[in-house]
């Protein structure tokens, strides 16, 4: 069994702090990525407990390689829509935080707490995991765990239905949580990637049929004005672009919206 695992950091327990939402710098991130480590580490323990042979681990924050549970692999560098044709049976998340504008969402965004403001499919507002549990499903995987923040996982049941969660913290505004301590969020959190995958075959993939719509809106009217010099496109109002297509080509198109802005507007 060929598990596809998508970290964050946001979603830590412990992570309520403004230098992981892309703001200033301070020196408690590297103690965050400290924890981001250990919790991505429980969640490696909790697939092979259930039954893996195989955990590729995606990073979205850099962390330390030599940390990583020496059983998984590292998928580090672009994102592409390929990579999940490798034959996963199960896509999983472990430092999840909410979609953006969620009041009780821990450090709360969708793609860029700087340049976005919201992401919707076929009109519905939604956060990062259905965007890619949409490509992995175009591919057969299902997905089957996330841990992260109350919100967070209460997000994703809502969507997924009743997948294994694994709440870490719970949120009392956009910057401040309640989280668990460090050895027992790692304990729910390989104890439920266990339960996920031991529970596999009660889940489906997230497939679309026909075609969707992916829109984004973002904060300024600037980014819309570039994205729409990419063929399909089209403008929707001054800050919120869509594109309609199968799934896989929707994604990719607003990827490639969101990777420009990542580069020019929130690395400057």
């Amino acid at each position: 069994m060929k598990v596809y695992l998508v970290t964050d950091m946001e979603g830590v327990s412990g992570a309520a702090m403004v230098s992981a939402y892309n703001l200033p710098k301070n020196p408690a991130e590297a103690g965050i990525l400290r924890l981001m480590m250990h919790e991505i580490n429980a969640a490696v323990a909790g697939c092979f407990d259930g039954g893996a042979t195989e955990v590729q681990v995606r990073e979205s924050h850099l962390f330390d390689v030599e940390l990583l549970d020496p059983r998984a692999t590292l998928i580090r560098g672009i994102l592409t829509a390929e990579e999940f044709d490798q034959g996963f049976d199960a896509i999983m998340w472990v430092g999840q935080h909410a979609r953006s504008l969620v009041r009780d969402g821990v450090l709360a965004h969708t793609g860029s707490s700087r340049s976005i403001r919201e992401v919707w499919i076929n009109g519905e507002p939604i956060g990062e995991p259905p965007l890619l549990a949409g490509v992995a499903g175009a591919y057969g995987a299902r997905p089957v765990f996330l841990s992260g923040d109350r919100a967070a996982c209460q997000e994703a049941q809502a969507y997924f239905g009743a997948i294994e969660t694994a709440e870490v913290m719970r949120g009392i505004g956009n910057h401040t949580g309640i989280c668990l301590p460090a050895p027992v969020a790692r304990q729910r959190i390989r104890e439920g990637a266990r339960r996920g995958l031991e529970r596999i075959n009660e889940f489906r993939p997230l497939q679309f049929e026909g075609e969707v719509e992916i829109a984004v809106s973002f904060k300024m009217p600037a980014i819309a004005d570039c994205c729409c010099n990419i063929p399909g496109v089209r403008r929707i109002d001054s800050t919120t672009i869509a594109y309609r297509g199968d799934f896989v080509t929707a994604w990719k198109v607003c990827y490639l919206c969101v990777s420009y802005i990542l580069v020019r507007y929130d690395r400057n």
